[in-house]
């Protein structure tokens, strides 16, 4: 598959041929059908200070729609060939805005944000 990967810790990435994913039994697999870019995707491109926490390598494109086309045995309520969007934001559980389902700001229930 075709990917785009950070890397190396500096400016830059590549478009890269990687190995179909394997998944494990909590996962499910997807095929990419739309991708968008986001902010922070150019900042890691362009490995602006405050972003040197990101692992590299990572593949790039955490907003995208697509198709199931493989889940793990402990996965249910999707199936294969399930259109799927996803949210990428994990709650920790423990900092105070996850406590309470802010997670991220855009999610607060009250619009303030954080």
């Amino acid at each position: 598959m075709k990917a785009i990967v950070k890397t190396k810790a500096e400016p830059g990435i590549e478009v890269l041929d990687l190995e179909k994913p394997t998944i494990e039994e909590n996962e499910i697999l997807v095929k990419a059908k739309a991708g968008s870019l986001c902010g922070s995707d150019m900042h890691i491109f362009e490995w602006t200070h405050g972003y040197e926490w990101i692992p590299v390598p990572v593949v790039l494109g955490h907003e995208f729609a697509g198709e199931v086309v493989d889940i793990g045995r402990e996965i249910t309520g999707i199936s294969v060939g399930d259109r799927i969007t996803a949210d990428p934001t994990f709650s920790c559980g423990e900092f105070e805005f996850c406590r309470v389902g802010k997670e991220n700001g855009l999610h607060a229930s009250d619009g303030s944000g954080f």
